[in-house]
């Protein structure tokens, strides 16, 4: 446009500059948002020590120290001291506590989930024998007599309704002696409702005690309460599961329940499990008593003292045994308010067994624990990182208003400029095409009134460069008029 200062401008040529300087602004806009570090979230791997919460297979469970420890004495209160870390617990399931900072968002840790099954006993027959210390005393036992389990003697106790009470303490091995399995189960009488299968018999699986009360402001009169002996098996179950480590909790996989399955009835005991653990936890159980007594139940010989470890699984089954130790004074206990089912049973044992194995890590060897070992997780870190991001509807802008220059350009440039002219001599007809297209030789020549020689020598002597004065025409003809 500044080479055209003897015509007039077109609007065109001003809308052409006033888009090119529009497109110039824009690819500077866009230039700046094309390519952009963004920062995201990223995770790492990395192996860590990890302390192992279940004991190592060279730890004799039942050689533990159970009597002299605070095991037995903490694992009921466990969930109620405040400020007690219980890192890898999880209900019935343990895992490894691995060694992590606040990066850390996930480990892969070994769990092992304590399964407890149980059963009935059955065949059961009630029989007298005489103490051994006092002459004339009779005490009621109970003979049971199962295919491949074997048989034995249990103590016939009387309790109340709805009442869930640990006996392995009570009854010690060699009474079962027949009974092989029974070395490393758990013995329990249970006095709530209970469904059985169609095959069980009720006549030979559960016994009959008389439970005498006092209503208030009544005489003493009778009842009958019906008991079931109940054994447990403990088994374990080893697997890898992820650790959501801010939550401390096991990934859902880890923790299948078994929604929508329909509840168990009770069938006969069938004995499996490891004999390291249903020991073990026999032997804590056992030892309960000597750590510290809760209350006493039942009447006469016959009465049985329940442990902190007693109140605990009943607190797990939902049963309150101090309120059922208050009614049972002035109550029948004929009718049980309460039905059990062997899915709960076997969780509140799970349950227990676990943290025992867990609280006797917890303390040490030197508490009367164990020592627990070191292991390797694999832990997940969230950490800061950055990326090139090339942002797509900038490019599209920006190549749009770069395009657009480019025309403008090569239209405001001439792109395909005209030809130069080309002259082939000198003669009367190349002087008057030259003056005709050099501005400084017609300004020089038209005030010449008299075209002699030397006035038109003297009006030529004036340098001029051909190549800067010759212009084109628009349509670029040659030639000139014929006269």
């Amino acid at each position: 446009m500044w080479q055209q200062t003897n015509i007039a401008v077109s609007t065109w040529a001003v809308a052409s500059i006033t888009l090119y300087l529009a497109s110039i602004s824009v690819l500077h806009i866009t230039s700046s948002t094309i390519m952009q570090f963004q920062e995201f979230n990223s995770t790492t791997s990395r192996a860590v020590q990890s302390a192992l919460t279940w004991p190592d297979p060279t730890v004799n469970l039942s050689s533990l120290d159970w009597k002299g420890s605070v095991v037995v004495s903490v694992v009921p209160l466990m969930y109620q001291i405040s400020g007690l870390s219980i890192d890898g617990l999880h209900q019935s399931t343990l895992f490894d506590i691995p060694t992590t900072d606040t990066s850390s968002i996930a480990a892969t840790v070994n769990t092992t989930t304590v399964r407890a099954r149980c059963g009935l006993l059955s065949n059961l027959s009630v029989f007298q024998v005489e103490s051994r210390i006092v002459t004339g005393q009779f005490f009621l036992n109970v003979n049971f007599s199962m295919p491949g389990v074997g048989s034995g003697r249990l103590p016939q106790v009387t309790l109340w309704k709805d009442v869930v009470k640990f006996l392995g303490g009570l009854w010690p091995v060699p009474q079962r002696s027949q009974c092989p399995a029974c070395a490393h189960s758990l013995l329990y009488m249970v006095t709530t409702a209970t469904e059985l299968s169609d095959s069980i018999d009720t006549s030979v699986t559960a016994v009959k005690t008389n439970w005498t009360y006092s209503p208030q402001g009544g005489d003493t009169q009778n009842s009958t309460t019906t008991a079931f002996y109940v054994e447990c098996s403990l088994d374990m179950e080893a697997t890898v599961s992820t650790l959501n480590l801010p939550s401390n909790q096991l990934s859902s996989s880890a923790l299948v329940q078994a929604a929508g399955v329909p509840k168990r009835k009770w069938s006969l005991w069938s004995p499996s499990g490891s004999p390291n653990v249903g020991t073990g936890v026999s032997t804590a159980l056992s030892h309960a008593l000597t750590v510290g007594a809760k209350f006493s139940q039942g009447h006469g010989s016959g009465g049985l003292m329940f442990t902190n470890m007693d109140d605990y699984l009943n607190t797990l089954l939902g049963l309150n045994l101090t309120a059922n130790d208050v009614a049972s004074r002035s109550q029948s206990s004929a009718d049980p308010s309460v039905t059990l089912t062997p899915d709960q049973m076997e969780e509140a044992v799970s349950q227990m067994a676990a943290q025992l194995i867990w609280a006797a890590g917890q303390v040490g060897e030197n508490e009367g624990g164990f020592q627990r070992g070191t292991g390797e997780s694999l832990v997940t870190d969230m950490v800061l990182d950055r990326r090139l991001n090339i942002n797509t509807l900038p490019i599209i802008i920006a190549s749009t208003a770069s395009f657009v220059l480019l025309a403008l350009a090569s239209y405001m440039i001439r792109r395909f400029p005209p030809r130069p002219a080309h002259m082939s001599g000198v003669g009367v007809l190349e002087a008057l095409w030259l003056e005709a297209h050099s501005q400084k030789l017609h300004e020089s020549f038209k005030d010449i009134r008299e075209p002699s020689t030397k006035r038109l020598r003297a009006a030529g002597m004036f340098d001029i460069c051909l190549a800067e004065s010759v212009r084109l025409r628009s349509d670029g003809a040659e030639g000139s008029d014929e006269r």
